[in-house]
């Protein structure tokens, strides 16, 4: 019996060790659901913040996003870069800037409104106050054809891919305009930057670089010839040429006819031999030896 009652209370003192570790093991715990809690808070507290941060940020770069395209489009339009529109040298950085920011749906629906302004458009005379309606109406249409054009041509290839895709393949609200962008892009380009960029250089400036970023204009161009629609990249803007009046026999009067754009695969073959032609005339004798040149030009065709 004692041998019995000693071994209990050996057994108690002995528990007594744990229970006591066991209290101290549920406080931790206690505190450690404490710590968790406030955790758990604080990082609510923090996505919180971070989605208010980037909430921030969008705004922000949402507002410099359109006041980069604003100032552009307001470039592209001033009376100082749209008072020579063959070449439209002046309106190509407003345009460059504009196409490289934009989305390729804003680039779309630019190019509509222009579009239209050209075949519809109303005439302002503020600039002038010495035109007539008609001449204001006609400077008007024809600077939003330059900028339309600009604009189209500049496009980025993968953001033309896109509204190709978005507007012409899906049958977008714009598949007209689409056809108009095409046909603006591929006169734009073989006009103002294919032929110009190789036929105004000399001696040393007819380099590699010079021919690589011709062939980039060439397979710009080459796409658009290449379409299985290309027979509706045909436009007549009615009443945009000045002509003289073959009624009146003095050839004094003049009257105003309708320009067709119209893109044809033949019209890239003959730009095509244009500039190998001038190339293989103009080459420094070192270039005309060139592999790789006489590679890049023999890809024009």
């Amino acid at each position: 019996m004692k041998l019995l009652t000693g071994l209990i209370l050996v057994l108690g003192l002995a528990a007594c060790g744990p229970i006591r570790n066991l209290e101290k093991m549920v406080g931790t715990t206690d505190e450690m659901k404490d710590q968790t809690i406030q955790l758990n808070k604080t990082t609510r507290d923090m996505k919180e913040e971070t989605k208010a941060l980037n909430a921030g940020m969008i705004k922000t770069n949402n507002s410099t996003h359109l006041f980069a395209l604003v100032t552009a489009m307001k470039e592209l339009n001033s009376k100082e870069n749209t008072e020579q529109l063959s070449p439209p040298a002046l309106m190509m950085l407003p345009a460059f800037a504009f196409t490289k920011e934009a989305e390729p749906h804003e680039i779309m629906e630019t190019f509509h409104m222009l579009w239209n302004d050209t075949v519809y458009g109303a005439g302002d005379q503020k600039d002038n106050p010495d035109a007539t309606a008609e001449e204001a109406h006609l400077r008007r249409r024809k600077v939003s054809r330059a900028a339309a054009g600009a604009i189209a041509g500049f496009t980025p290839r993968e953001k033309f891919n896109q509204i190709v895709a978005d507007e012409i393949t899906n049958r977008g609200d714009y598949e007209g305009s689409a056809y108009a962008f095409a046909a603006a892009r591929f006169e734009f380009i073989r006009e103002w930057l294919y032929e110009p960029k190789v036929k105004k250089a000399k001696g040393a400036d007819i380099n590699l670089k010079l021919v690589k970023k011709a062939l980039d204009y060439y397979t710009d161009l080459k796409q658009i010839t290449s379409f299985p629609f290309l027979d509706r990249l045909d436009f007549n803007v009615e009443q945009f040429i000045e002509t003289t009046d073959p009624k009146d026999p003095m050839g004094k009067r003049k009257v105003l006819v309708a320009q067709r754009f119209r893109v044809q695969a033949s019209d890239l073959v003959a730009s095509a031999r244009g500039v190998r032609d001038y190339l293989e005339d103009n080459l420094p004798p070192a270039m005309a030896k060139n592999p790789e040149m006489k590679a890049l030009i023999s890809q024009m065709k």
